[in-house]
């Protein structure tokens, strides 16, 4: 009498879900997580270069990079402010294109009391002679060094820094005249730079 075959199930379908579903099977493919991980970056990258609160280009004042760039000044652009705008580049790299200032290396210039006051003595002497030490910038304190730059820039250059900075970013405050610049350069001389308190002391004309 001849065996009997033992029947053997080949149905895909018909399987062990206990032993498929053990704690062995049940993680993640490895594929998975990295698509998973990368959909995320992808994803916060987006998120930080479309939304206004997530891009580090966008100062608190407004929400978006387009509200920013409305906010620029247009038509008929003067002489001394399209100089400061091409000389800024000198700061930009410390304070950022946009005036946002960088964490742990230059202070904002949009926003910025020092910037803001209706008398530039202040600001000025920063350019010329540079800044060391402690400083409280919109309620920040700050303790870095700035570096001199009256050697390398005309008093035209530094007024027109100096404007374009006071006019952009949201900044509303008076255009600073190259004899301004000059009579503080005169009056002042050479000198090493400068602090916080002895900047403090400086009289201002609005005061």
């Amino acid at each position: 009498m001849a065996a009997k075959k033992k029947f053997v199930n080949t149905d895909p379908l018909d399987i062990d879900r206990e032993k498929y579903f053990s704690e062995a099977n049940s993680r993640l493919p490895w594929w998975f997580i990295v698509v998973f991980g990368y959909l995320v970056f992808f994803a916060f990258q987006y998120t930080s270069s479309h939304g206004g609160k997530f891009n580090y280009r966008v100062y608190e004042k407004y929400s978006s990079l387009a509200q920013l760039e409305d906010s620029q000044p247009v038509g008929d652009v003067d002489p001394l402010f399209a100089l400061g705008k091409e000389k800024y580049a000198l700061c930009a790299a410390c304070h950022q294109p946009n005036g946002a200032g960088l964490a742990n290396l230059a202070p904002p210039l949009a926003g910025s009391e020092w910037v803001l006051e209706s008398d530039p003595s202040r600001i000025i002497r920063i350019v010329l002679h540079g800044l060391q030490g402690p400083i409280t910038v919109k309620g920040e304190q700050w303790n870095l060094a700035m570096a001199p730059l009256g050697e390398s820039l005309s008093d035209e250059e530094i007024a027109a820094i100096l404007t374009y900075i006071r006019s952009s970013w949201g900044n509303e405050a008076p255009a600073v005249s190259s004899d301004t610049v000059a009579g503080i350069r005169s009056d002042v001389g050479s000198r090493s730079m400068w602090t916080a308190p002895e900047l403090l002391d400086v009289p201002l004309s609005s005061e």
